[in-house]
């Protein structure tokens, strides 16, 4: 599967460690992670016809694993638009600052966890998508 991301995104596969005991995934904050990690927090209990996300930031570039369950991430740059199925546990997206993102489709029993470069301020965030491409198609002219 070749799927074209948005810039400002990227898959990211975590080692694993498989035996007989099961299956040990590791991220590494000072090698396996690309980024410092100043918050984390994880999604769960959503349903089905649930929307999460549906916002983009201007500074915070985020890590998301579905560690439980699956769901799908669409990605957008105002240019580019992806879905990624996350459904596996060192399956990782990172998506960079001035990327729209919208978590869905989610399996019951979805665990979604969130490593972000930065603290959480709300005047970072940009939740209205009009907004949003018109800041992203401001910055190319």
């Amino acid at each position: 599967m070749n799927i074209k991301l948005p810039k400002n995104c990227c898959l990211l596969t975590l080692p694993k460690h498989v035996d007989v005991r099961g299956t040990l995934t590791i991220a590494e904050l000072q090698g396996d992670i690309p980024m410092r990690v100043e918050r984390i927090f994880w999604i769960h209990g959503a349903g089905a016809n649930v929307n999460r996300g549906e916002h983009a930031h201007k500074l915070n570039t985020e890590l998301l694993f579905a560690v439980a369950g699956s769901f799908t991430m669409t990605v957008d740059d105002g240019t580019t638009k992806a879905d990624i199925r996350l459904d596996s546990p060192e399956k990782g997206l990172m998506l960079g600052p001035w990327i729209w993102g919208r978590l869905h489709d989610f399996e019951p029993g979805t665990v979604v966890l969130c490593l972000c470069s930065k603290p959480y301020i709300a005047e970072g965030y940009i939740n209205d998508y009009e907004e949003f491409l018109s800041l992203v198609n401001g910055q190319k002219a």
